[in-house]
């Protein structure tokens, strides 16, 4: 099975978990040492930084921008609060700590000297991660690394866990609780995995880690904008529970001083950077790979296993060949660039597995509606009632059913296969409900409904693709301008530009080839268009 890189999901902590103390009742021990405690002002901006964030209702998309400005007032002021007491566990990269590592690595059974590659980095280089370059030419399929089980990094064996009795909701986030053992591994100056922790990488280029109202709103319309916000939202959520968490707990398992925002943003961005899933247990344990952690992302095939003999050890092969002197890569997994973006920061240009949200709106006027969002939701299609503005058409602003489904480079079949289900009368419907759960291909509807269904899919990606083409790529200070953006958001939003246009013209050809073929039968006589037409 593969160890392949997995992105750290948004959940959250449930409001009704509470949080109580595990020696609550019991008599306090004269040798246990006081405990930090936090001043008021900071217990009142998380507990108001809790409310901003906890109710999904009190979220007012159309005020998103006022709401994201509050939210960023409450955490710079939380930030100035804790600074003036924060054990501050941000490494600070140099030459000797890679050097240090590599010594750390070796003694683990782990020589870089017999490895075909070294590290490369740039001491002050921050915002470029090190990275591992071929010494010598490496074989494709050649193993390039065999990674120990004692320098693998997880939560399981953690005194972390001990949270999982008083929130257990921790133990279906593991990144979370992976994220908080890195917060206290990083404050114990003689860890086992200090030599690691001190190579960890202290920028990070997603939206998480760079949190301002303006970066997150630049992303859109990507649909990368609204997936950051909602993430953002939950992991200041989780901070807030376990910061009160952790404070109930005697002894304290993890310092407040410790477990400061700036910190936790530190602790979690390294994990949503560099976590993989280990498939040495069910569920799968969430680790970090040292010296596998700096190969970056290029497509291919995965060539990355856990092989589990007398110990585990994490084995990577080279996924091609690659000359000295070339960075040794590996494949991070078949993400669409906005995952990438995410929990990644970086944007792959001409990524094969990119793809952009459309929603296809179920019509109000269609007394078949529910039973259609019902069948499509049994079948795994993301189907939500929403309310819906069509100004263009007579059923104006209300509640709709709306099917969000994916489109891609040219790859549209989920798309059309959904809107023929919309597009089904009652007696076609009935027939396909009987003939089982799975979604329509094109056998499955008359021709009018077919050319329904790819009007419907059409629209929407038009609809989507009039969003992009009001972003403008000159220089100007419009709210539009791309020269307002970072790098990686305007080569996201530029490739989703491109991504549509393709589907679009993946729809018109197989129009136009129908139109061809349509001709083709009904008048042969006159017709010549078969001398040129050749299938796509």
């Amino acid at each position: 099975m593969e160890a392949c890189s997995v992105p750290g999901p948004a959940y959250t902590i449930m409001p009704n978990q509470k949080v109580r103390s595990r020696t609550a009742g019991r008599r306090k021990s004269a040798r246990i040492s006081k405990p930090f405690k936090p001043s008021s002002a900071i217990l009142n901006v998380v507990s108001s930084l809790q409310a901003l964030v906890e109710h999904h209702e009190a979220w007012d998309v159309d005020h998103e921008d006022q709401l994201l400005h509050k939210l960023e007032q409450l955490l710079s002021k939380l930030r100035a609060l804790q600074e003036s007491d924060e054990e501050c566990v941000i490494p600070t990269r140099t030459t000797e700590s890679f050097n240090t590592f590599s010594r750390w690595l070796s003694s683990n059974g782990l020589n870089l000297d017999d490895m075909p590659y070294r590290i490369d980095f740039i001491p002050g280089s921050e915002v470029k991660d090190a990275t591992l370059f071929a010494t010598r030419d490496i074989e494709n399929d050649e193993v390039i690394m065999s990674v120990p089980s004692t320098v693998l990094f997880s939560a399981d064996k953690s005194p972390i866990k001990v949270l999982e009795d008083i929130m257990p909701a921790l133990r279906t986030m593991p990144s979370l609780a992976l994220a908080l053992h890195l917060l206290s591994e990083a404050s114990k100056p003689g860890s086992h995995f200090r030599p690691y922790i001190d190579t960890l990488p202290s920028i990070f280029t997603t939206p998480f880690a760079n949190f301002s109202p303006q970066h997150l709103l630049s992303l859109r319309p990507s649909h990368a904008s609204a997936a950051a916000i909602k993430s953002l939202r939950a992991q200041v959520r989780n901070y807030t529970y376990i910061y009160q968490a952790v404070l109930s707990l005697r002894p304290q398992i993890l310092s407040p001083r410790v477990l400061t925002f700036s910190n936790f943003v530190w602790a979690l961005s390294v994990v949503m950077t560099r976590q993989n899933a280990l498939p040495i247990s069910e569920p799968p344990t969430m680790a970090l790979v040292p010296l596998w952690d700096l190969c970056n992302h290029e497509p291919g095939h995965y060539t990355t296993q856990v092989l589990v003999h007398e110990s585990i050890t994490v084995e990577c092969r080279a996924m091609r060949s690659f000359k000295a002197g070339d960075p040794v890569t590996i494949f991070y997994g078949p993400r669409p660039n906005e995952k990438l973006l995410l929990f990644s920061g970086f944007v792959h240009p001409d990524n094969a597995y990119d793809t952009i949200p459309v929603s296809l709106p179920i019509s109000r006027s269609d007394p078949l509606s529910p039973l259609k969002a019902r069948a499509l939701s049994k079948m795994g299609v993301d189907v939500q009632l929403a309310t819906v503005s069509t100004p263009t058409s007579e059923e104006g602003v209300g509640k709709s059913w709306l099917c969000n489904v994916v489109v891609g480079r040219g790859v549209i079949g989920e798309a059309l296969a959904v809107a023929r289900v919309l597009a089904m009368d009652k007696g076609a419907l009935t027939d396909w409900l009987k003939r089982g759960a799975y979604l329509p291909e094109r056998a499955a509807v008359d021709s009018s409904a077919e050319e329904d269904a790819k009007a419907q899919v059409a629209e929407a990606v038009r609809s989507k693709l009039r969003l992009y083409n009001s972003l403008q790529e000159d220089g100007n200070e419009s709210p539009n301008a791309l020269h307002n953006r970072t790098a990686e958001v305007r080569e996201l939003l530029l490739s989703e530009k491109r991504l549509l246009e393709l589907d679009l013209e993946v729809l018109q050809r197989e129009e136009d080839d129908e139109q061809s073929n349509v001709l083709c039968v009904e008048d042969v006589d006159q017709c010549h268009c078969c001398d040129a037409y050749r299938p796509a």
